[in-house]
């Protein structure tokens, strides 16, 4: 458990009576599994302080190819 100020953040591995209550909270604030809740339940949390965390931005990715070089190799005729 960290204390940031006026509130304190469960972390994963932060267990009560046995239960993972960090990683039971981490799971809630993901956004696919807040929007599953029900709306009683999201109200219930925002009570208690806890938001859901913001979506993941998906990193556009690059296809792989080849890469033009701007070295231009030039054969050297008559030097040994």
């Amino acid at each position: 458990m960290v204390r940031d100020e006026d509130q304190a953040e469960v972390l994963p591995g932060f267990t009560a009576h046995g239960m993972d209550v960090g990683k039971w909270l981490a799971k809630q604030r993901k956004p696919e599994v807040w929007q599953a809740l029900t709306d009683g339940q999201r109200e219930r949390l925002e009570q208690l302080g806890i938001a859901p965390l913001a979506p993941e931005q998906e990193t556009p990715t690059k296809p792989v190819g080849l890469v033009k070089s701007s070295l231009q190799l030039k054969p050297c005729i008559g030097t040994r």
